[in-house]
């Protein structure tokens, strides 16, 4: 594995090696490559039982994000540039309830009721969430596109709420060290 980058970039480089990969770092012409190199690796079964924040194999990541706090930030950044572009139709919103929690669940409902959950993992809809009124007009969206839908919901209810990002899959839990939006598979609303 090579990570070539320019010289003095903002990286955060997570290295588990296991004593089983040779690492050497060149410097040149502006550029600072990491070159890392295995020679047989042992086999492990696929279900190797170990917890998820066990890694068991050697692996190098790497992130341009400095901390999970930053990379939640500038996503909460385009989460509210969305809702303001376009926000929800009339027909699209709710009455505050009496109560916190039953305004809650109405917009919980009505976004149930009204609309559906289709999986669209391609291109820059992959990170960037549709505006509440383009899913309105579709109908339809993914997790983050309807996690934005309901937080824009929610504020026209009066009640603050943000899309919180998360890894659901099997294997390792989200890297401390690694922050940034390519480990996430999912958004709910907090």
């Amino acid at each position: 594995v090579v990570i070539d980058a320019p010289t003095g970039m903002r990286l955060q480089i997570d290295e588990r090696l296991q004593r089983l990969v040779a690492r050497r770092v060149e410097q040149r012409a502006g550029r600072t490559r990491r070159i890392y190199e295995a020679a047989a690796l042992p086999r492990f079964p696929s279900d190797y039982p170990v917890p998820g924040d066990v890694s068991v194999f050697p692996s190098v990541g790497l992130s341009t994000g400095m901390s999970w706090t930053e990379v939640a930030r500038a996503y909460e950044a385009v989460v509210r540039r969305q809702i303001a572009a376009g926000p929800l139709p009339a027909a699209a919103r709710i009455a505050a309830a009496a109560s916190r929690i039953e305004t809650i669940r109405r917009a919980a409902d009505f976004v149930r009721r009204e609309l559906r959950y289709t999986g669209l993992e391609l291109g820059l809809n992959e990170i960037t969430p549709w505006t509440p009124a383009q899913v309105w007009e579709r109908r339809y969206g993914d997790c983050k596109d309807l996690a934005t839908f309901m937080v824009a919901l929610l504020a026209g209810a009066g009640i603050e709420a943000r899309v919180a990002l998360l890894r659901t899959g099997p294997g390792e839990d989200l890297p401390v060290a690694l922050p940034g939006l390519g480990t996430v598979d999912h958004a709910i609303v907090y």
